[in-house]
């Protein structure tokens, strides 16, 4: 199956307003929890950690601006850079232990929230 048949199986409407629900409760104080549910029968539990932390590596100081934990499956974190597209197997590889499907519905997830953040989609 590719992703658009997957997209075309989703309920974007839920998405969305996950994503709104996510965006509306960003500080940099706490983190955000919800159970994205996009009508795919799987419950994809995320936690969104604000961002600040920064370390240095090889003389370089790099900054996170938030960790996405997904609590499915084998449970994955990763940092995810507000504003940035992210592709279906970038997702997939980071989030989703290489699952294309996984990887789609966290790909429109972040790609949805960063258009209710104010960035491009």
């Amino acid at each position: 199956m590719d992703i658009t048949e997957i997209r075309d199986r989703l309920d974007e409407s839920h998405i969305t307003s996950a994503a709104a629900y996510a965006a509306a409760k960003m500080s940099p104080a706490s983190p955000v929890r919800l159970d994205l549910t996009p009508g795919d029968h799987t419950r994809y539990p995320i936690i969104i950690v604000p961002g600040g932390q920064t370390w240095t590596r090889d003389g370089t100081e790099l900054r996170t601006d938030a960790i996405v934990v997904l609590l499915h499956g084998k449970g994955r974190a990763y940092p995810w850079h507000p504003g940035t597209h992210i592709t279906p197997d970038y997702a997939a590889e980071k989030w989703g232990d290489d699952n294309i499907w996984t990887g789609t519905v966290i790909s429109m997830f972040l790609n949805e929230l960063n258009g209710q953040l104010g960035y491009a989609r």
